[in-house]
C-alpha cells in the first residue's frame, strides 16, 4: 500500500473521479468499494488504483501530523524534556462532554488544540486538564487578553517556548461527592472519605517551566 500511495503523490487533489455526485449523492463506486473492502487500507488501495478524490486530513493540519487520544501518552512521554514551542492554540467546547467527576476535567467540556512543534516534528495535541496544559495555556490567554500591551494581547493565542518540553503530573486521590482533592493527612481516614467515594484522578501532563 505504501507504494501505491508513493506512486501517487496528487490522486487526493487530481483526480478525475470523486466520492461524491454533483447532486451531492455518495457515488455507486464508493458503494461498491466499501461493500468489498473489510479494512481502511483496503479502502484507499481501491480509491487509489480508480484515482479517486481523497484526502488525509491535511487541508486541515497541514503538515502538522494529530495525536491522538490513543496515542498521546506515548507522545507525551518522548516529549519529556524534550525542547517544544506552542506556535498557537484555540479552546473550544467538546460536543459531546464527558460526564466524568474527575476534577481535572475542564468546565463545560473545553478542550484546547494546540499547534506544536518540536525535536521530533510537528504535532496537533488536544488537552482538557484544568491541571496539565490546557490549565496553562487557558490562564497565559487569559493574562494576554486584558494586558494593555496591544501587541501582547494580539499574541493571546500564540507564542509560548518550553525548553524542557511537558512534565507527568501525579495523580490524586479525591472525593466524587466534592470533587475534591483528599488532603493526604486524610487518606487514612475512611470515616470522613469513605473508600467507596474514593477514586483517583487521570493522569495528566503539564508544560515543564
Amino acid at each position: 500500500m505504501a507504494d501505491k500511495v508513493q506512486e501517487n503523490p496528487e490522486s487526493s487533489l487530481r483526480s478525475a473521479k470523486d466520492l461524491v455526485n454533483k447532486d451531492g449523492e455518495i457515488t455507486q463506486l464508493i458503494e461498491l468499494a466499501t461493500e468489498r473492502a473489510g479494512t481502511p487500507e483496503e479502502i484507499m488501495d481501491m480509491f487509489l488504483a480508480s484515482d479517486i478524490h481523497f484526502s488525509h486530513g491535511e487541508e486541515l493540519t497541514g503538515d502538522y501530523v494529530l495525536v491522538t487520544k490513543e496515542t498521546k501518552a506515548d507522545w507525551c512521554a518522548k516529549h519529556e524534556g524534550q525542547h517544544l514551542f506552542v506556535v498557537q492554540w484555540h479552546f473550544y467546547k467538546n460536543q459531546n462532554p464527558s460526564d466524568s467527576d474527575d476534577p481535572e476535567s475542564a468546565a463545560e467540556g473545553e478542550f484546547v488544540a494546540m499547534h506544536i512543534v518540536s525535536t521530533l516534528g510537528k504535532f496537533i495535541v488536544n488537552d482538557s486538564a484544568k491541571g496539565g496544559m490546557y490549565g496553562q495555556l487557558r490562564k497565559i490567554t487569559n493574562s494576554r487578553s486584558v494586558s494593555e500591551d496591544e501587541n501582547v494581547k494580539r499574541s493571546a493565542f500564540a507564542g509560548v517556548d518550553y525548553i524542557r518540553g511537558v512534565r507527568k503530573n501525579r495523580p490524586f486521590w479525591y472525593d466524587t461527592r466534592t470533587k475534591r482533592a483528599i488532603n493526604k493527612d486524610d487518606l487514612d481516614n475512611t470515616v470522613k472519605h469513605p473508600m467507596n467515594y474514593r477514586k483517583q484522578s487521570t493522569q495528566t501532563w503539564s508544560f515543564a517551566s
